[in-house]
């Protein structure tokens, strides 16, 4: 189609949103606008009380200024100017004569909430921005706009927006702008649209975007598209969103094209971590079906990552070859990872036998961001219940890479609920109810089967407790075993503790965590009942727990729950791990630090020996309160050689052991390496100075003052003080009113 015609009709569309009070905004209209050169700008700005202050006003009408207008009045005159002169048309200063007049309008309001925590008080972190923009010639409206934006209060903040004219209205500016763009569109088409969009700021690429996504047409698809290929990502991810919006079939190769072609991608992403590995390999949009819905969307795509808004854009797209080129590009070794990754994503929705089949071959990819795409793919409902998406789901719950096994492990629970009811028709008629057999499904040969009843065995706890503990300790396959324990878990019943602790033996690592999260969550406080403490664990969990403490990134957990391990051989085992060759140093570490907590003397060399490599304690905190805690004697004269001779690292760490401990024969020593601190470590002359006051309850300042009274009191017995207990609560003080009737009442005398 001709782009006059287009033009033509388009403008005919909007006849009646556009100048309705002076007759439809026509081509003649638009083209006599077109021809004005100068525009001159008048803005007014309104403020309001927040609402709950308003009712509180003796006139409720009162819009004077005060202290609701925002710190910073809004910027509006130097956005519009920028704005209007992507159009061509040239703001004039106030007074002078102009070809039009734009008159923009706003009305603005704070929002409040009450807030507790790290910023507490009521907040106006909300704001409300609406208005119009009027566009006049020879005093005639030919073009009116309204707009309206709302930011509402935000759940937590983390500064204080105290007073209204606190209230964040600048981020509302792009609401009015669209306003102003669309007042631009309707004279100048797209143009002016698109120039914003490549050269203007935040606020105006925002606002033009929303304009390009309202009235954009097939016939930008090529200058659009060519967007993509820019150097910005904000520009290529608005590009892309609007393709996603109304591009064609033509628009499918640029496309294509963006997924190969992100600097954004991650170039190794085996070093992200879990959240952001699941960001990555998920997509949660759909194929809307008409172009209002994507439009809508669109305001929430245009946000997101660039190859977020490109794989939006692909499903959107209607190219008749659209499958069969994301299965090409999904098996095609050459493109990166990544964009593999996108094509799986992208295929996903598509129910479609090509793209089942090359999802089902991308399970097998050597990157495994490609794997784990694959699977968030499948696990929708175009192939809910087919068994080969199960039995290939089913090969990767064991799969190398512990992001892969787990997403394969997550997807297959529905799968296996769908195959279990599958068996049940099949075996006992179409009719046969799925709980009235799970039991006998538990002990089946198919592991699908049996996960699937283990699913479903949490609504029959009571009846299925016993199977499922059997499961757990013996099913050969793990994705049942972790479902099992998994289920066990949510139904808190006796002896669970016990079956967790050999849990943490089991071979699987999944299994094995889900064991070691569970012994170290919090148990559940019922009512008002104080908390009960955790039960100790047997001695068999030891091993197990060391297994997973000896690892490049140990989890926390392990060393908490250790802490409850209880048995005569421990002692032994924590030793042996500590004096190992070839430990790494945080085990080794952590080693000593639990021998000193359970006030094991055998850890004291140990401790010496940690205090030597102090630059490199990972847990040198925690090793400053086991030895102190440890408290042995023997350790003394090993600590006094550190304190002469250690790195000022190491010295450091044992005047914080020192003054933890309560032998008072450490105030000599202490204070004979005070002076040299002071002319050298001002931290360490500190923390002895802070030793000493713990062990003689005395303050004297530097190290004359110690000097001197150590020649008063050397020789003499040195009392630790006694630990100062919590002050008593203070009594509660009576009423002025009944302190005098008790006064009154009592017998006087003489």
């Amino acid at each position: 189609m001709p782009r006059a015609v287009t033009l033509l009709l388009f403008f005919g569309l909007l006849a009646a949103g556009r100048g309705a009070d002076n007759g439809a905004f026509t081509p003649e209209k638009a083209a006599r606008l077109r021809q004005a050169r100068t525009v001159s700008v008048e803005i007014k700005q309104g403020w309001a009380w927040a609402a709950e202050e308003q009712a509180e006003k003796t006139d409720p009408t009162d819009t004077a200024a005060g202290d609701k207008k925002p710190r910073d009045l809004l910027p509006l005159a130097e956005l519009t100017k920028a704005a209007v002169e992507f159009a061509g048309w040239k703001v004039v200063a106030p007074g002078e004569p102009a070809d039009l007049r734009l008159e923009i309008e706003t009305y603005g309001s704070a929002l409040g909430a009450d807030y507790v925590g790290t910023v507490t008080g009521h907040n106006y972190s909300g704001a409300e921005l609406s208005g119009h923009v009027t566009l006049f010639q020879q005093d005639q409206d030919v073009l009116y706009e309204k707009f309206a934006g709302t930011i509402h209060p935000p759940t937590s903040i983390n500064r204080f927006y105290s007073r209204p004219q606190d209230a964040p209205y600048d981020r509302l500016l792009p609401d009015c702008l669209e306003a102003i763009y669309k007042t631009v569109e309707a004279v100048f088409g797209r143009a002016p649209i698109l120039a914003a969009l490549k050269k203007g700021e935040y606020e105006h690429r925002t606002a033009a975007a929303r304009v390009l996504f309202a009235f954009g047409e097939t016939a930008d698809t090529p200058e659009v598209a060519a967007l993509l290929q820019t150097g910005d990502e904000n520009l290529r991810t608005l590009a892309a969103t609007a393709l996603g919006v109304f591009g064609t079939a033509d628009a499918l190769p640029a496309l294509l094209a963006a997924l190969r072609d992100d600097p954004g991608y991650p170039a190794k992403p085996e070093e992200l971590n879990e959240e952001q590995l699941t960001n990555l390999t998920k997509f949660d949009c759909e194929v809307e079906k008409n172009s209002d819905t994507r439009r809508d969307k669109a305001r929430d795509i245009a946000p997101l990552e660039r190859h977020e808004a490109v794989q939006w854009a692909l499903l959107q797209n209607p190219a008749p070859d659209k499958v069969r080129r994301l299965a090409a590009l999904l098996r095609d070794r050459s493109a990166p990872p990544v964009a593999r990754r996108a094509a799986a994503l992208v295929l996903g929705p598509l129910k479609d036998p090509v793209a089942g089949e090359a999802l089902l071959a991308a399970l097998r990819d050597e990157s495994f961001i490609v794997r784990a795409a694959a699977i968030s793919a499948l696990n929708n409902a175009n192939y809910h219940g087919q068994r080969r998406v199960a039995d290939a789901l089913l090969e990767l719950t064991t799969d190398p890479q512990a992001f892969v096994r787990s997403r394969a492990r997550s997807a297959l629970g529905d799968l296996a609920t769908e195959i279990l009811a599958q068996h049940v028709r099949a075996t006992y008629g179409p009719k046969a109810s799925v709980h009235e057999h799970l039991t006998s499904a538990m002990e089946h040969t198919d592991p699908l089967v049996r996960l699937g009843a283990v699913r479903l065995g949490q609504y029959d706890g009571d009846k299925l407790a016993a199977a499922l503990g059997r499961l757990l300790q013996g099913d050969p396959v793990p994705v049942v075993r972790e479902a099992a324990l998994e289920i066990l878990v949510g139904q808190h019943r006796p002896g669970l503790e016990t079956r967790l602790a050999r849990a943490l033996a089991d071979p699987d690592r999944g299994v094995a965590g889900r064991a070691l999260a569970a012994l170290d969550a919090a148990p559940d406080n019922y009512g008002d009942e104080e908390q009960k403490p955790r039960p100790p664990l047997p001695e068999s969990a030891t091993k197990p727990l060391l297994a997973l403490m000896d690892a490049d990134a140990p989890p926390e957990a392990a060393w908490h729950v250790l802490e409850r391990v209880r048995g005569d051989g421990v002692n032994n085992v924590l030793l042996a791990a500590a004096q190992r060759d070839g430990a790494k140093p945080g085990f080794r570490e952590m080693m000593v630090i639990e021998l000193a907590r359970r006030g094991d003397r055998r850890a004291t060399p140990l401790v010496a020996a940690q205090l030597n490599h102090a630059g490199e304690l990972r847990y040198g905190y925690l090793l400053v309160e086991a030895a102190s805690k440890l408290d042995d004697p023997a350790l003394l004269d090993p600590l006094f050689g550190v304190l002469r001779l250690g790195t000022p690292a190491a010295r450091l760490l044992t005047v914080r052991i020192l003054g933890g401990m309560s032998h008072t024969r450490s105030v000599g020593p202490l204070i004979a390496a005070l002076s040299p601190a002071e002319d050298s470590d001002r931290e360490l002359a500190g923390g002895i100075r802070e030793a000493l006051h713990n062990l003689t309850g005395q303050d004297h300042g530097g190290s004359n003052g110690w000097l001197r009274w150590w020649k008063e009191n050397s020789g003499k017995p040195i009392v630790r003080p006694a630990p100062k207990k919590p002050a008593e609560e203070a009594p509660v003080e009576k009423p002025a009113e009944e302190t005098s009737q008790e006064e009154n009442e009592k017998p006087k005398s003489g």
